[in-house]
């Protein structure tokens, strides 16, 4: 089970509704990749922040 875990964790699909929703993952994607791990931590806040103020959690 922990295996199953583990790769449900690196490998999801994202369903965007449109062509731009699409193109916007896409694009987020790309420069995940390249962003360090420091980067990536802030990204996560700045997210949260965004989907607090946005949506209930």
């Amino acid at each position: 089970m922990k295996k199953e875990a583990h790769i449900c964790r690196e490998s999801f699909a994202i369903k965007p509704l449109n062509s731009l929703s699409y193109e916007i993952v896409n694009m987020s994607v790309r420069i995940l990749n390249v962003f360090s791990q420091e980067d990536l931590a802030e990204f996560k806040k700045i997210m949260e922040e965004v989907a607090k103020t946005r949506y209930v959690l």
